[in-house]
């Protein structure tokens, strides 16, 4: 026995073998995550607010199309968030050494390809690095900046690590105060 045909037109199943049918086949739900060499990542900034201290919102335009609402986190609180999400973690210096290394140190591969004042990405990863800025004091480097925590204390810099990407295609690690506000990205657990 043959299995029978579908017909598609515009994401509608149009015909069935000799049947016509009116129906609507869902488009697949958008990836959660990209594999960048070895690593997992999210694609998308962490985005919880669970009402504790240390957790900062705020509305960033980066284009008509592309106005979001991005989370920022001291050390504390990105740590409090992140201890209750299953198989992800805050990446690692080390980590996120082996990210910029993977590029030699080229971040247009993983910024987006809008919003950026000083030239968009490629986003050829996937990885979607939007120009965030962050809050020390004030809101800084809106369109600009994308800066991510890390996990641990950069040994030279005396500071907790950051994944930085600013400039045309520079991505870096440097450090930051744990009491400055960040955006957050996930690594999987490996």
């Amino acid at each position: 026995m043959s299995k029978p045909v579908l017909y598609l037109f515009n994401g509608k199943v149009a015909k069935v073998g000799n049947s016509v049918l009116l129906g609507t086949i869902p488009p697949p739900p958008p990836p959660e995550d990209v594999q960048i060499g070895t690593q997992i990542w999210k694609i998308k900034n962490l985005a919880i607010d669970d009402g504790g201290s240390g957790i900062k919102t705020r509305t960033v335009t980066y284009d008509s199309e592309h106005i979001v609402t991005e989370y920022y986190y001291t050390w504390a609180a990105a740590q409090r968030i992140v201890s209750s999400i299953s198989g992800w973690h805050i990446p690692t210096i080390a980590e996120a050494k082996v990210l910029v290394d993977t590029f030699g140190g080229n971040g247009s591969p993983l910024r987006s390809t809008y919003g950026w004042n000083n030239g968009n990405g490629t986003n050829s990863t996937g990885f979607t690095a939007l120009p965030a800025g962050y809050y020390s004091y004030d809101w800084l480097n809106a369109n600009d900046v994308a800066e991510f925590r890390l996990s641990d204390i950069d040994p030279y810099l005396f500071e907790r690590g950051s994944l930085w990407l600013k400039g045309p295609s520079t991505v870096s690690v440097t450090g930051t105060g744990d009491t400055v506000y960040l955006s957050v990205r996930l690594i999987k657990d490996s």
